[in-house]
């Protein structure tokens, strides 16, 4: 899903859905209407997920939802936003976080409850030394089962994806950890095959499409100074539409989440 792609809506503690434009965001266009004489800001960060707000909505005509869910085939497209801060874990270290976003998200059902939602936002973090050695890395996973990895417990590649080896690891170009995106869910592991959730269900990561990501990383900056053109951090709203439950709902961006001032 690209902005490109959607249009953005409004929702109201009541069943309406107002459409205030289509194709672009714009600094200009990042608020709908007012109530009691204050502004709703698309900047304006929300209280809870169902809280009335912006959201992203994709074609709902099948055509296009099929394009959208699918994504682009061109792997110049994949983008990696990278976030850099002052390490939350490691003492006058850093934190250099990797954002990837998905159109949607393909969870199992639990219990006979479906979780899928529309865009999903994944990363990782990166924890660095105040001499820029490798520290530890964070990876994401469903709503706190994120773990830290030490680099024995790692892949690591060469920029154009060339496996390490373990006496290689982290020398010369091999430096760059591997990250398996699970089928659906795209939570990140750090090896492929079946990953295990104890009683829900197991993801699964394949060594399937790569991305080459050390070409396709944009710095984003920081929420009150976006660095290279990325303003979409500073959008508060849903990437997604609002769903029965939070679960089902999309997230907001990666500059509203926890994980932005943590890891």
């Amino acid at each position: 899903m690209t902005v490109a792609a959607v249009t953005i809506k409004f929702w109201l503690s009541a069943p309406l859905h107002k459409r205030i434009c289509l194709n672009k965001l714009t600094k200009q266009k990042k608020w709908l209407c007012s109530h009691t004489g204050s502004n709703i800001l698309s900047s304006q960060a929300r209280n809870t997920r169902a809280d009335e707000g912006f959201f992203l909505q994709p074609p709902n005509d099948n055509a296009m939802d099929k394009t959208v869910h699918l994504g682009s085939s061109n792997s110049a497209d994949w983008k990696v936003y990278a976030h850099v801060k002052a390490s939350s874990v490691q003492s006058g270290g850093y934190d250099v976080q990797y954002w990837y976003f998905y159109p949607y998200n393909d969870s199992p059902s639990v219990a006979g409850l479906d979780f899928n939602h529309e865009g999903d936002w994944e990363h990782i973090t990166v924890t660095a030394s105040s001499t820029q050695q490798f520290v530890s890395a964070y990876y994401a996973a469903h709503n706190g089962e994120g773990k830290d990895y030490s680099s024995a417990q790692l892949q690591f590649a060469t920029k154009d994806g060339v496996l390490a080896s373990d006496s290689q690891k982290l020398t010369n170009d091999y430096t760059h950890p591997v990250v398996y995106s699970a089928l659906g869910t795209h939570a990140s592991y750090p090896t492929a095959g079946q990953q295990s959730r104890g009683v829900l269900p197991s993801d699964y990561t394949g060594v399937g499409s790569s991305s080459d990501a050390y070409y396709n990383v944009v710095n984003v900056g920081e929420l009150t100074h976006p660095l290279n053109g990325q303003s979409f951090i500073n959008y508060a709203g849903l990437w997604g539409e609002i769903g029965e439950t939070d679960i089902s709902t999309g997230p907001v961006g990666p500059a509203f989440q926890g994980a932005w001032s943590t890891k």
